[in-house]
């Protein structure tokens, strides 16, 4: 009977703690899950600071193509002019300095060759970002009369104490860790007390069907002893082996008392009434 509970509970515990594993798993994963988007929200933040300054300081890059010199301006990085005659007039590789240098490198290919004031139907401003650096460079450009573009590169960190902050990313696994850890512990506990109340269930059925068994046993054993004698005093009566009318009748007699007996068996409720009656521990202890 213990291997048989303990077999019982092994089928009870394994599926719970598979369960629970499983569980904390998924919950895991998706704690990572946002970790990782936390991450890559943080990784965007340039991108989102380049989108936010070409929405939000458009009128003020207007307002500094319009001026003869917005290098004056802390958000002006680097300006540069163009002309349909000579290309880039401004700044000039023979004279640039390092800082304009490096301005010329990372625009080169933009400032010379893709020109898009040069485009069919080319609109009269526009925004050139690149991706280098921590925050990446922006580029406003403007056309100034006919055949003249002006243009400067934005200081991002300039850009950025000029904008309002941005709302912070929320990313808080608290309430991930307390929901997921609540509902796989009520399924665990359901399982568990499911299993538990299954086992009882069968441990009392169990019990049942043994005490039963036994009641039948002994109603069994009662039985043979009347019946037997029932029996013999019938035979008796049968074949007429009595000598007097007197032992006819005391084997007539035994065999009333004996069926009475029988009845009083066949009727007794202590025996035969607890059958249809359900199994109570605390009665049988």
């Amino acid at each position: 009977m213990r291997k048989i509970v303990l077999v019982y509970l092994l089928m009870i515990a394994l599926p719970a703690v598979l369960v629970a594993l499983g569980g904390l798993h998924l919950v895991r994963r998706e704690v990572l899950r946002l970790h990782q988007d936390k991450q890559a929200h943080a990784a965007q933040a340039g991108t989102r600071l380049v989108a936010r300054a070409q929405k939000e300081l458009l009128e003020t890059a207007r307002r500094l193509a319009a001026e003869p010199s917005p290098s004056d301006d802390r958000l002006v990085r680097n300006t540069f002019e163009w002309t349909s005659q000579d290309g880039l007039v401004r700044p000039r590789r023979e004279t640039a300095t390092r800082a304009e240098l490096d301005f010329l490198n990372r625009f080169s290919g933009f400032l010379t060759m893709r020109q898009p004031w040069l485009a069919r139907n080319a609109p009269d401003e526009g925004w050139k970002a690149t991706d280098h650096g921590p925050h990446g460079e922006l580029l406003y450009w403007r056309r100034r009369g006919a055949g003249r573009v002006v243009g400067f590169e934005l200081r991002m960190q300039e850009v950025a104490n000029r904008l309002p902050p941005e709302k912070p990313y929320v990313a808080d696994t608290r309430p991930v860790w307390l929901i997921g850890g609540c509902l796989v512990a009520l399924l665990v506990l359901s399982l568990v007390g499911g299993g538990t109340g299954l086992l009882l269930f069968a441990r009392n059925a169990r019990r049942e069907s043994r005490h039963k068994t036994e009641l039948v046993t002994q109603a069994a054993h009662k039985l043979r002893t009347p019946l037997a004698n029932i029996q013999l005093y019938a035979e008796i009566v049968k074949e007429r082996r009595y000598e007097t009318e007197s032992e006819r009748d005391e084997a007539l007699d035994a065999v009333a008392g004996e069926s009475r007996r029988l009845v009083e068996i066949v009727l007794d409720k202590a025996l035969f009434g607890v059958l249809d009656q359900p199994w109570k521990e605390s009665e049988h202890a």
